[in-house]
């Protein structure tokens, strides 16, 4: 089965604050759907509500640095 956008995240869009970091506690990003999601209301055991696509938490620099050391 192939994941796809349904349009639902548009409902669920995270607002953030110019200068506040992209990646917070609020906010989380849907790569299928090329959106940034409200974790509280936009996302499901770590899986966007619109495509059920698994969610980036963290930017992938901190990723990568954690698994370097």
């Amino acid at each position: 089965m192939t994941v796809v956008c349904r349009g639902v995240c548009i409902r669920h869009k995270a607002q953030w604050k110019r200068g506040k970091p992209r990646y917070t506690e609020d906010s989380c990003r849907c790569t299928i759907c090329n959106i940034w999601l409200d974790v509280k209301t936009g996302t499901k055991n770590y899986r966007c509500n619109c495509c059920n696509g698994p969610i980036k938490r963290t930017p992938k620099i901190k990723v990568l640095a954690r698994i370097r050391n």
